[in-house]
């Protein structure tokens, strides 16, 4: 079922790459001038580019670090049953919610030209979780803070590609 949900996510990342593309030579060619349509076409573009960065971060997450059922870490180890990036129970909670917020905010700050927001919403994020990436001894920490850079960096640079192709369109 796992390898099932990477392949749609896969599909769909293809796919939301393929659009956002489309969308910024669109945004090359053409220009929108009604107010009204300018506002529906960002809001679109913030959905899309949200919800197609949900797919792309699951994929980051795979590629970041694949399964490995078949190899052992070390000699005389157990096979892993699920990745380092996975977070430790009960840790990182509100990760997919924050990640829709943060590209939502991020596609939005690059629509109005406005890099302080961005610098803001990374700084929240940062000081947000700041207590559940200090250090715990036991090596969660070390792989909460990998995947929150993973998650971080793919979802700001998705954001940013559909922040960018949406204020080509509306420039």
């Amino acid at each position: 079922m796992r390898d099932r949900t990477i392949v749609w996510h896969a599909v769909a990342a293809v796919a939301g790459v393929l659009a956002v593309g489309a969308l910024a030579a669109m945004g090359l060619a053409w220009r929108i001038d009604a107010a009204w349509l300018q506002v529906l076409v960002v809001a679109g573009m913030t959905a899309a580019g949200t919800a197609h960065g949900a797919s792309i971060v699951h994929v980051v997450f795979r590629l970041a670090d694949p399964p490995r059922l078949a190899q052992l870490d070390s000699p005389g180890s157990q096979p892993r049953t699920k990745p380092d990036l996975a977070p430790p129970q009960g840790t990182m909670r509100g990760g997919s919610m924050i990640g829709v917020l943060e590209r939502a905010s991020s596609i939005l700050a690059i629509v109005v030209a406005e890099p302080t927001i961005l610098a803001a919403i990374v700084a929240i994020k940062a000081v947000g979780r700041f207590g559940e990436l200090s250090g715990d001894g036991l090596g969660a920490a070390a792989r909460m803070r990998e995947r929150f850079l993973v998650g971080s960096l793919a979802s700001l640079t998705i954001a940013g590609v559909w922040g960018v192709a949406a204020s080509l369109l509306v420039r």
